[in-house]
């Protein structure tokens, strides 16, 4: 997670929400998100509202996951 000593206290919970989404946590770290928007829906939604924000809308696109997954599995 991100030095927290630079993100004020109303936007930890989306700093979190953000690296969740990008990838960028640990497997302990992103098991405890996980847990985390299961038991409190408020930062479920954020997690949500990042991940429809934070890709493509392409990416939806059921053609194009397969075509994804098939350049990765060709790899």
């Amino acid at each position: 997670m991100s030095d927290t000593d630079d993100i004020a206290p109303e936007d930890a919970d989306r700093v979190l929400a953000a690296e969740y989404v990008l990838g960028v946590l640990g497997a302990d770290e992103r098991r405890a998100v996980e847990t985390r928007m299961a038991q409190e829906a408020a930062f479920a939604r954020e997690v949500a509202v990042f991940r429809r924000h934070s890709r493509p809308r392409w990416w939806s696109s059921l053609s194009v996951r397969a075509a994804f997954a098939r350049i990765a599995r060709a790899e």
